[in-house]
């Protein structure tokens, strides 16, 4: 036949066999009579009949074509019909074999069937009832011997998945038990089979009751869910189950068969991102910074508090609309702008200032940080927005009162770092390991301290213990860092206590490079 049974269910093949070439070697010494038979054979349905007058020729021709069955006399010159069936069990060959002779005895046909022949059938009587009796027997031998491979298959694909499948009968005492399921839950499958499934596993459904899923299962025929099961040695599984009900000839339930997937590993991972996504949740919204993410189009996805401060609007007036519809910009911020966010989709870094007049109608100059970030493949437009609106009027004034010093000019990017409850660091941006001049890897799991002036340690120290201690509401501070070639920078930073569920982890700072600004002011009180 030509389509493999590994390919379709067994109701399939029954219908192959029906509509498809059974190629058939009819094996005898009598060649008119091979002729006849071949003739009448074929007559019974879609049967392609070879023929072979002894056993080596048959034996050559199946070194050549695979055939679905073999039809062989008893008594023939040389090896005879049993000899050849003999040979061939011996040499591992399975093909569905039928004696069809008029000589043979009682006793051979037990002979023939104890050496592994599917039928015997007498050649003798009407020819039509004869050749029927053989194409019926060729038909059910061939099904059977496909039934057979399907289920040797789906046993075999059964031990090899990854998922636990498990199999009970209508009274939940499993019968089948795979491999996947014995490395799951530990027991062996002689130790659980013949035993009631609930006795071994224990299972406790999440969201729902027991006889509510077994309910659900029975009426629909199937139930999906989460279950909490026993391993072995006592501890607990999180378990994604799929169960189906297995239904006999008048629809009668006759047992049901679940496959499980341990799935605490999914959890652990689904835990670990709740909690990140909770800490940076916290950074996002706690800055004094503006944080805005925006698309390529320029619609805004998210916006923190000082953001939509800085907007004039809520957050439900400001997602996914354009940035500029609430803001004005000057004129002559609109090529810096312009160019900025080019820079961006470039994948460059932009530092643009711009000055805007908000829905409100207040004036806020902004000093501005942009960059791609990708998530999950995904890019988008990431802005930090610093309000230095009072900034601006202060430096105004210093240059109305001293010409010939220029206004102070920020041009480093933001720093995020997180630390643990013990001061060691948790996390890094690239910015801060670019503005420090080490690796992200070199900085994280080192304490914050260590990269510290020296002569600031105490300072933040004594700052970090009454923040844990008298919880403090998070101020301003300045603080100095010592770059790795030793240079040392200054930074501004509102350190926040960083909180999960009410419980303190560590703290979180977002700190501008205010170096440049430092050697300002000392060279202005030097020079006045």
């Amino acid at each position: 036949m030509a389509k493999s049974i590994v390919e379709s269910p067994t109701e399939a093949v029954l219908n192959v066999a029906k509509t498809e070439r059974i190629r058939v070697l009819h094996v005898d010494d009598d060649q008119t009579f091979l002729k006849v038979a071949k003739q009448c054979l074929e007559m019974q349905g879609p049967f392609q009949v070879d023929m072979a007058s002894y056993v080596e020729e048959a034996m050559e021709k199946m070194k050549k074509e695979a055939y679905d069955g073999v039809v062989s006399d008893y008594q023939m010159p040389g090896k005879d019909g049993l000899e050849f069936l003999k040979e061939l069990r011996e040499k591992g060959n399975t093909v569905p074999f039928i004696v069809f002779t008029g000589k043979g005895r009682e006793e051979t046909v037990v002979k023939a069937l104890n050496l592994g022949a599917d039928q015997y059938v007498d050649k003798h009587g009407d020819p039509e009832t004869v050749y029927r009796e053989l194409a019926h027997s060729i038909r059910r031998a061939v099904k059977g011997k496909h039934d057979e491979e399907q289920l040797l298959y789906q046993a075999q694909l059964m031990q090899q998945v990854n998922d636990a499948i498990i199999a009970s009968d209508e009274n939940f005492i499993m019968t089948s038990w795979n491999q996947a399921a014995e490395r799951t839950y530990g027991w062996k499958a002689n130790e659980v089979i013949g035993r009631l499934g609930q006795d071994v596993l224990q299972s406790e459904f999440v969201g729902i009751d027991r006889a509510q899923a077994i309910q659900m299962l029975r009426e629909t025929g199937k139930f999906s869910g989460e279950v909490v099961q026993l391993h072995r040695n006592g501890h607990r599984i999180n378990v994604e189950t799929n169960a189906m009900v297995l239904r006999g000839e008048n629809n009668q339930i006759i047992g049901y068969v679940s496959v499980n997937r341990d799935i605490a590993e999914r959890k652990k991972a689904e835990e670990a991102l709740r909690e990140s996504e909770i800490k940076f949740r916290s950074i996002f919204e706690s800055t004094g910074d503006g944080l805005i993410s925006l698309d390529f189009s320029g619609r805004i996805l998210d916006a923190n508090g000082e953001a939509l401060r800085i907007f004039g609007g809520s957050k439900e007036e400001v997602l996914g609309k354009h940035f500029t519809e609430f803001g004005v910009f000057s004129l002559k911020d609109m090529p810096t702008m312009m160019k900025g966010f080019s820079d961006v989709l470039r994948g460059k870094h932009a530092i643009p200032k711009v000055t805007i007049r908000n829905k409100n109608g207040q004036m806020i100059s902004l000093e501005c940080s942009a960059s791609l970030l990708k998530v999950n493949g995904k890019s988008t437009i990431t802005v930090v927005a610093e309000d230095v609106s009072e900034r601006k009027i202060a430096e105004e004034a210093l240059k109305e009162s001293e010409a010939r010093f220029h206004c102070l000019v920020e041009d480093a990017f933001v720093s995020i770092a997180i630390t643990d409850t013990k001061g060691q660091l948790t996390y890094v941006n690239q910015a801060t390991a670019d503005m420090l001049g080490y690796s992200k890897s070199e900085m994280i799991g080192q304490p914050f301290a260590s990269f510290l002036y020296p002569g600031d340690k105490g300072k933040i120290m004594r700052l970090f213990l009454k923040s844990m201690i008298l919880r403090m509401r998070p101020q301003v501070i300045e603080y100095r860092l010592v770059h790795k070639d030793g240079h040392i920078l200054n930074m501004r930073a509102k350190p926040t206590k960083l909180t999960v569920e009410g419980k303190s982890v560590g703290f979180q700072a977002i700190s501008v490079d205010i170096t440049e600004r430092k050697k300002t002011e000392e060279e202005l009180i030097k020079n006045t």
